[in-house]
């Protein structure tokens, strides 16, 4: 009642969990080897003591068993509660032994020389601990047990852990086969060395890419000579062992190997469009994609149609020329009548001795020629008599004399009285006589003249 006052404060803790003991590296009833490493770990946020003992002698964590024979482990531990955990664990350490498993691996399992081969190798030891143990990667050419590359590493292996190895090989310059990847340990055991296989793998050094093919030839497009087709083809590995070809999508024709890399065939094939395909196989049975091309065949020359007198012919009228030429791959049609250049169609109505030349070349540059000569005479023959007139009566004998004239002239003639005579006769018989003359040109006009009569 008189204002005064008096204060207490308390602090506790309630904690009704007892602490959490944790053992690792032997288990209840466990076998383990000398070395084995024994550790453990107690949780709790009010812990207040906390004890440990092997066979009754303390011990702190971690713990390395050496001793061979059975154990007790005993960990406890307390709270400020006076919550208490308790762990005992019976084991027995083994004599020490010697005891490694282990695999090994390679990758890819197939590849060609030159690729990068990584191979891969796991140890376990299972037994005692283990110190400068070399761990080896070999890798052995199958067919001749040859040792092709070595990869090491020297560690420690404590019991029940596991190394893992992993390294690069560079396959160039191997030989083409199959190859082992060995895995080894190797050391020294209670003074006596070891060389433990523990694991192998296999790959595979093969030829797995196509030979490199070119075409050659023929060209795409217009050939103008009886096809060969020549084709280089070329593989680093176990070599180009056929190269083919097929024509309009038939069977496959075979090229020869000409040396150097060179492959030829001569085809016989038609003139007009055809699709090649080539392809060449190594030695490994790989095949490269076909090298197309595509071609159009001319080997036949024109084919040259003229219309005009034949060679030697003579006419007698006005004639006209033609001349045109076929070619699936025509060029150009030439023609000259006497040297000057000519087009078709083209009149001659002069008289006179022509010579006519007419060529075509198609695009090959194959050609087709026609040259003839021929005469145009639209002229009769002249006939001309000397030493009579028609109808003159002569008092004596004459001498008669005729000529035929034709630049053209073929043949020409004379009878008197059914009789022939020659270019110059005399007549004395008394009486009327018939001369008749005959000429005749090539070009066959015939132009006769009767006689005078006695």
């Amino acid at each position: 009642t008189c204002g005064r006052e008096a204060h207490e404060a308390r602090s506790f803790v309630i904690d009704t969990i007892a602490p959490e003991i944790v053992v690792q590296g032997v288990g209840q009833g466990a076998d383990v080897v000398p070395g084995t490493v024994v550790e453990w770990s107690i949780s709790d946020v009010n812990l207040t003591s906390t004890a440990a003992t092997l066979d009754g002698t303390p011990v702190v964590s971690p713990l390395t068993l050496v001793t061979p024979g059975p154990h007790s482990l005993l960990v406890t531990a307390t709270d400020c509660a006076a919550n208490t955990t308790a762990v005992d664990i019976q084991f027995t350490v083994t004599e020490s032994i010697l005891s490694l498993t282990g695999s090994s691996t390679a990758s890819p399992v197939l590849l060609e020389p030159g690729d990068h081969l990584t191979l891969g190798g796991t140890a376990t030891n299972l037994g005692t601990s283990l110190d400068a143990v070399q761990l080896v990667l070999d890798v052995v050419r199958s067919d001749t047990s040859t040792v092709v590359a070595t990869f090491a590493e020297t560690v420690d292996l404590p019991p029940n852990q596991t190394h893992s190895m992993t390294a690069v090989a560079d396959t160039t310059g191997w030989a083409l086969g199959a190859y082992e990847i060995r895995f080894a340990a190797r050391g020294d055991f209670q003074g006596q060395p070891f060389d433990l296989a523990l694991g192998s793998a296999t790959t595979r050094l093969a030829d797995l890419t196509a030979p490199q093919l070119v075409l050659v030839g023929p060209p795409g497009g217009l050939v103008c000579r009886d096809v060969e087709v020549t084709a280089e083809a070329t593989d680093h590995l176990t070599g180009v062992s056929s190269v083919s070809v097929a024509v309009d999508g038939g069977a496959p024709v075979p090229l020869a190997d000409t040396g150097g890399g060179t492959w030829s065939v001569a085809l016989s094939l038609d003139d007009g469009p055809h699709n090649l395909e080539l392809v060449a196989t190594d030695g490994a049975g790989n095949t490269t994609p076909p090298a197309v091309v595509d071609i159009d065949l001319d080997t036949g020359a024109p084919e040259l149609t003229v219309t005009a007198p034949a060679d030697g012919a003579c006419s007698g009228e006005s004639t006209t020329i033609e001349f045109t030429a076929l070619d699936a791959h025509p060029g150009e049609v030439s023609a000259t009548l006497n040297s000057a250049h000519i087009s078709s169609p083209h009149v001659v109505d002069e008289d006179g001795v022509y010579q006519l030349i007419v060529t075509a070349v198609d695009a090959c540059g194959l050609e087709t020629g026609d040259e003839r000569q021929f005469t145009v005479d639209r002229v009769d023959p002249e006939l001309s008599v000397t030493g009579v007139a028609e109808d003159e009566i002569q008092p004596t004998g004459v001498v008669v004399e005729w000529t035929a004239t034709d630049d053209n002239l073929v043949a020409s003639s004379a009878t008197l009285d059914g009789e022939a005579v020659g270019p110059s006769f005399a007549v004395t018989t008394v009486g009327s006589h018939l001369l008749e003359l005959a000429a005749d040109d090539c070009a066959c006009l015939l132009y006769t003249s009767p006689s005078p009569r006695d």
